[in-house]
This record gives C-alpha cells, structure tokens and sequence, in this order.
C-alpha cells in the first residue's frame, strides 16, 4: 500500500491505463490534458518512490506464483536519453557521454501456461564513477559491477 489511500488510488489509475494502453508515456495514457497532469504529478510527488512502487508491483507477482512453476528472465539494459536531452539529474551511461539509467529486471514467466506475470525485481542503477577514479579499466568496471548486483538482488518470489 502506497502513503495514503489518494495516492493508492492514483496509483491503481496509473497501472490500469498502462494495463490497458500498453505503453509509458503519459500523453497516450491519459484520457484529457487533467489526467496527463495528475499522472505526471503523482511520479513527481516527493513521498511516492521508486522504491515504494517496484514493492507493489513484486508483491502482486509474489502472491500471483505462489506453488507454481516459474521462470525468472533478467537482463540489464541502458536507457540512454542523449547527450543533449535536457533531462537533468538521472546521472550518466554508456561511455560517460549520454545522459541515461540503467535497469536490471527479473521478469516473471510461468514455466508451464508460458503466462508473463511481471517483474520479480527491479534494480536501477547509474555507472559507478568511483570505479573508474579508481584508474580501473572498462572491462574490470564491468566486471566489479556485475559483481555488485549479482550479490544485491533479492528476488522476492
């Protein structure tokens, strides 16, 4: 359950129009210029964090596999936005020349229906800087990287 019951509603609103929309961007989600606004407002709302809604969504996958047989896909992924995107503050990717994220999910699949039932966990990262002040090289970054999110992951099916 998110902070407060308005923003668990607005939250069950969000998810519903992705749902049913299948896409992100709040434009198409959104059935007026109102709704836009209130989507965008709750993402940007100081007491909603990333945290607190990747724990709703893996706690619905948890109680949707309880006793099945599952599969679980993870893979880590650049989300890169361009050197000149105008989105400040998400940090940097690829060879520290483009603003950007990463994302590790592990995605939920039924081993048997061949059904999605979505993510089982979700860790986003920036590139680790300190690593490369350190002197280290490219491959020995990825490599201690790999390292520290192989041993963070917590899985919570």
């Amino acid at each position: 359950m998110l902070v407060e019951k308005r923003l668990s509603r607005q939250y069950d609103c969000l998810v519903s129009a992705m749902e049913v929309q299948r896409t992100v961007v709040l434009k198409h989600l959104s059935s007026n210029r109102n709704e836009e606004i209130s989507f965008g407002r709750f993402l940007r709302n100081p007491r909603i964090e990333m945290s607190s809604i990747l724990s709703e969504i893996t706690q619905n996958v948890a109680h949707s596999v309880s006793g099945k047989s599952i599969l679980l896909i993870e893979d880590t992924t650049e989300l890169g936005f361009g050197s000149d995107s105008g989105i400040k503050g998400i940090g940097r990717s690829g060879q520290d020349t483009t603003d950007g994220f990463y994302s590790h999910p592990v995605l939920v699949l039924d081993g048997d229906a061949k059904h999605c039932y979505g993510l089982a966990h979700c860790h986003i990262f920036n590139q680790n800087h300190a690593l490369k002040d350190m002197g280290l090289d490219v491959k020995a970054r990825k490599r201690l990287t790999n390292q520290i999110l192989v041993t963070t992951q917590v899985v919570v099916c």
